[in-house]
């Protein structure tokens, strides 16, 4: 697993960087005023490399560089929200492994698994939170050989992507940015579900 943190804790307003020193990578920046809309940025070089729009009533939206050429999408077309066998929420994502899942988990919180993993046993990408910092740990079989050094926005398309969706479903979850509270147990799962279900 890599690891990557958020300074602050935050998913809206925060540097993005490979833990615990590392330089960092990406920015996120939410506006002040409808606290609505989420700017992903290189934080090298200033590039947005996504952009997410969330909308009371208009369906929301996502915006990738080089992507689509570079127009909005729908987010429920790019997280699409589903079930599992047994009937428990999740939302499929495209990645480099194929159509993964996030799903809520009582250990992770918020975790990413791979299409074939059927009893949710070992995350690819999930959230930790230590010592009042968040983490996001992904499996390094999602970057291509040449990504470890995090120079091409184009070639890091799962980190971006998975950065973006941490983004859109941590905060969804939230409520906001309010710090999580890790001691709901149950009724945080029923969060995490609530919000995985209304993309």
């Amino acid at each position: 697993m890599v690891t990557f943190a958020f300074s602050p804790n935050s998913i809206r307003n925060a540097t993005f960087s490979p833990h615990p020193n590392g330089q960092p990578l990406y920015t996120l920046s939410t506006d002040v005023r409808s606290n609505s809309k989420t700017t992903i940025a290189n934080a090298q070089t200033g590039a947005v490399v996504a952009y997410i729009e969330r909308n009371e009533i208009l369906p929301d939206t996502v915006k990738f560089s080089g992507r689509n050429e570079g127009k909005k999408m729908r987010v429920s077309k790019w997280l699409v929200a589903g079930k599992t066998p047994d009937k428990f929420p999740v939302t499929f994502m495209e990645t480099k492994l194929g159509r993964c899942i996030w799903k809520s988990d009582p250990s992770y919180r918020l975790a990413l698994f791979r299409p074939d993993d059927v009893k949710y046993a070992s995350p690819i990408a999930h959230i930790q939170n230590a010592q009042q910092q968040l983490l996001l740990l992904i499996d390094d079989q999602l970057f291509k050989e040449d990504e470890v050094v995090y120079t091409n926005d184009e070639q890091m398309v799962n980190l971006v992507d998975i950065l973006a969706a941490v983004s859109y479903l941590e905060g969804k979850l939230r409520g906001g940015d309010r710090p999580p509270n890790i001691g709901q147990g149950m009724a945080q799962e029923a969060l995490i579900s609530t919000a995985m279900g209304t993309q």
